[in-house]
């Protein structure tokens, strides 16, 4: 009996600290919200996605990736809300995430944050701003935050 709770408590602390404060906090917002998305997947998953849908350059960007959860919000629950991503980022430094990188293309605002290594890997959370939603990625594990600037803004340069 002793030995099920030592293993229902240690993979309760394990999923709770997979996550950041900051994704959990976006999460728990607006989990009941209309046309809000949010997904978790493997690094191997996500390279094979990424291969078959042709993005080899944004598979190259994903170095070695543990997990990635995003979530996708419209903008109108922000507002509904009465909150704004701008708060979001206190949020952000408030958990340690600073910011490394950010690019600003065809209406779209990517910000990468780097959240500080004292758990001994990295987490990177990724926030996409549009005019209709914000998407907010996090990322366990080594990526190449100029990289994926340098992609993004290719990537819009040939939408356009």
């Amino acid at each position: 009996m002793k030995s099920l709770f030592t293993i229902l408590f240690v993979t309760a602390a394990l999923a709770s600290s997979a996550q950041s404060k900051s994704f959990s906090t976006l999460k728990s917002k607006f989990s009941e919200a209309e046309d809000v998305t949010s997904v978790r997947v493997g690094g191997f998953f996500l390279k094979t996605i990424l291969w078959m849908a042709g993005e080899s350059e944004w598979r190259d960007d994903f170095g070695t990736v543990s997990n990635v959860r995003v979530i996708n919000i419209p903008q109108r629950e922000f507002r509904s809300r009465q909150l704004s991503t701008a708060g979001f980022k206190k949020v952000l430094a408030g958990d340690n995430f600073e910011e490394v990188a950010a690019t600003y293309d065809g209406g779209e605002h990517l910000t990468i944050y780097m959240q500080d290594r004292e758990k001994g890997y990295d987490r990177y959370f990724l926030l996409v701003e549009t005019k209709e939603e914000i998407t907010a990625i996090e990322i366990k594990g080594e990526i190449d935050p100029g990289k994926i600037v340098k992609d993004h803004q290719k990537h819009k340069s040939n939408k356009v």
